[in-house]
């Protein structure tokens, strides 16, 4: 593993998931994973290059179906409902019987 891939926190890997840590002791980490370790449904571009994703990862992830891009730096699971990547791409958020309708409470 090349000097500059270990000094980030999570490295991508073949299977578009990540190895956070250092190469000997390292870990798998999805993009699943991520979400969840950051609390957040909708994750800024800017929190996912925190994470250690680059460009080219997003990128590789969107055309691959993993993310969708629902606005310019605002990235979703693929498998997130429709009415949150709608309403992110409209710069709003969910509220009132579609939070409800999400959160399947009905």
């Amino acid at each position: 593993m090349h000097t500059a891939e270990c000094e980030t926190r999570f490295h991508r890997c073949y299977d578009g998931r990540f190895r956070s840590g250092v190469a000997g002791n390292a870990t798998a980490m999805g993009w699943i994973d991520v979400f969840e370790e950051a609390g957040v449904r909708v994750a800024s571009r800017e929190l996912l290059l925190a994470y250690g994703a680059t460009g080219r990862t997003l990128t590789s992830a969107v055309k691959l179906g993993s993310l969708v891009r629902a606005r310019r730096d605002h990235y979703v699971l693929a498998a997130d409902s429709h009415p949150l990547r709608q309403a992110v791409r409209v710069g709003g958020r969910l509220a009132c019987v579609s939070a409800l309708a999400d959160a399947n409470i009905f």
